[in-house]
C-alpha cells in the first residue's frame, strides 16, 4: 500500500488568544482529509496571553503541534513553522481566519490532481465584526487589500503572476520541498514596531514563480477574515498602508534601488495633492474619493518613511533572500 500523502496545517499566533480559539473550532467543525494524514502546527510567536491554555484545550480534539518562537515577527514564526512541521504539504492559514467546512478537502483533492503544482490559494471574504460604519461599506472595494480580501477567479485555474494576483498568507498551501528552499524574509511581515510591515507572503512566492514554480487557484477553498472594530476605522487605513507603503520601499531597498531627494520631494508633493483630495472628499461624504486618496498618500508617506529607516536589520536575513 502507498504510504497515505500527510498535509500540515500551519498557524501562526502573538496574543490572541480568543481569536485563535474561534480558528481553531473552525478547522475542528471542518471535513478533515478524506486520505491524508494531517497535522495542524501552532508557532506561538512569543505570546503573553493564554495561547498555550487555548492549545491545550484542543488537543484533544486536534491532532496538534506547539511550537514556541521567541523572535518576535511574523516571518520568524512562519519559519519556525517550516521547520516543525511534517507534511508533504504545508497549508498556511491566520489566527484570525474561519475556515470552510470543505477547506481541506479541496487542497487535499487540489495536492492529487496537480502534482507538478509547487503552490495554491483560495479566496478570502472579509467578514466584519458588528456593523461597519457606512462609508467602509460603501467604499470597501477601494481598501478590500486591507482586509486581505481576494477572489482571483470562480473557477479553478492556472495562476499566471502576469495576470493574477498571488494568494495571500491567509489563505494557501505550499509543497514542502519547495517551502524548505524558499523561507520567509524576517525583513518583511509583521514585527515589533509601529510600522505596519507586510508581504512576507508573496515576496516568497515571487521568488518561487521566478525559480520556474507553478500555482492553482481553488474557489472552493474558501476562508472568512474577521475584522474586529478596531480595524474598520480611517486611523486603522491610514496605518496600513503607509506599512503598505514601506513594505514596497523595504523591497526596493533590498534589490539595492534607492531615491535621490529629487524623487523623495516629489514624492512628498505627491502625497500632499492626494491628501488634498482626501480632505475635499469628507468634506463631500465621498468615500469613492477619499478612500482611494488613502491609499496613495499613506502608501507614499509610507516609502518616503522608510528610507529615511533604511532597511530593518536582520542577522538571519541572509539565509532567506
Amino acid at each position: 500500500m502507498e504510504p497515505s500523502l500527510k498535509i500540515s496545517v500551519v498557524i501562526c499566533t502573538a496574543n490572541r488568544d480568543a481569536s485563535l480559539a474561534r480558528t481553531l473550532e473552525s478547522i475542528v467543525a471542518a471535513a478533515p482529509p478524506r486520505r491524508a494524514t494531517w497535522e495542524v502546527v501552532v508557532v506561538n510567536n512569543g505570546s503573553t496571553d493564554d495561547t498555550d491554555r487555548v492549545i491545550e484545550r484542543f488537543r484533544e480534539r486536534l491532532p496538534m503541534q506547539r511550537i514556541f518562537e521567541p523572535t518576535r515577527g511574523h516571518s520568524h514564526a512562519r519559519n519556525a513553522g517550516v521547520a516543525a512541521a511534517t507534511g508533504e504539504y504545508f497549508l498556511w492559514t491566520d489566527d484570525d481566519v474561519t475556515v470552510g467546512v470543505c477547506w481541506m478537502r479541496a487542497y487535499e483533492s487540489a495536492f492529487e490532481r496537480y502534482p507538478s503544482a509547487a503552490f495554491f490559494g483560495g479566496p478570502i471574504h472579509p467578514r466584519f465584526a458588528g456593523t461597519p460604519p457606512d462609508w467602509l461599506t460603501r467604499g470597501l472595494s477601494y481598501v478590500l487589500g486591507a482586509y486581505a480580501g481576494l477572489d482571483v477567479s470562480v473557477e479553478e485555474i492556472i495562476l499566471d503572476p502576469g495576470v493574477h494576483e498571488l494568494p495571500y498568507g491567509a489563505n494557501m498551501a505550499t509543497r514542502a520541498a519547495e517551502q524548505r528552499a524558499f523561507r520567509y524574509n524576517p525583513r518583511l511581515g509583521r514585527q515589533p514596531g509601529p510600522t505596519m510591515l507586510s508581504g512576507e507572503d508573496t515576496n516568497m512566492l515571487r521568488r518561487l514563480v521566478g525559480a520556474g514554480a507553478s500555482g492553482v487557484w481553488l474557489p472552493d477553498a474558501a476562508v472568512e477574515h474577521r475584522i474586529e472594530p478596531a480595524r474598520q476605522t480611517v486611523g486603522y487605513l491610514w496605518q496600513y498602508y503607509r506599512g503598505s507603503g514601506a513594505t514596497q520601499a523595504v523591497k526596493a531597498m533590498m534589490q539595492g534601488q534607492k531615491f535621490g531627494w529629487r524623487e523623495r520631494v516629489r514624492m512628498s508633493s505627491r502625497a500632499t495633492w492626494h491628501e488634498g483630495y482626501y480632505v475635499l472628499g469628507r468634506l463631500l461624504a465621498r468615500p469613492d474619493i477619499w478612500l482611494p486618496a488613502i491609499t496613495k498618500s499613506g502608501r507614499l508617506r509610507g516609502r518616503l518613511l522608510a528610507h529615511r529607516r533604511g532597511l530593518p536589520a536582520d542577522e538571519r536575513e541572509a539565509t532567506v533572500s
